[in-house]
């Protein structure tokens, strides 16, 4: 994945930006705001029902992590980092579900 990742934001960096890590970001943003007990400001409103089931499988800490790490990916990506070890980098730190 993070080759294909990598690959991608070679050939349109912009996308990659709004596409995926704005993305990855606003929906990890609704689970962390799920796991605070404000389910009424995601923006996400569809995703709420996925986004409380997936929120017991994970710690906050978890989730506050896995959002810096998006931003920092981001960040290293605009400074000219290897795109393809940012994103290995982003797969290897995305947290897995805890038992519940």
């Amino acid at each position: 994945m993070a080759t294909q990742l990598a690959a991608q934001f070679s050939q349109n960096r912009g996308q990659v930006y709004r596409r995926l890590l704005d993305l990855w970001l606003e929906y990890w943003h609704d689970l962390l705001l799920v796991k605070n007990r404000l389910r009424d400001a995601v923006a996400n409103v569809d995703r709420r029902p996925t986004l409380e089931a997936m929120a017991r499988g994970y710690r906050l800490a978890q989730v506050k992590a896995f959002i810096d790490g998006i931003r920092g990916a981001a960040e290293q990506l605009k400074l000219n980092a290897n795109a393809r070890l940012v994103f290995e980098v982003l797969m290897m730190d995305m947290p897995r579900q805890v038992a519940a």
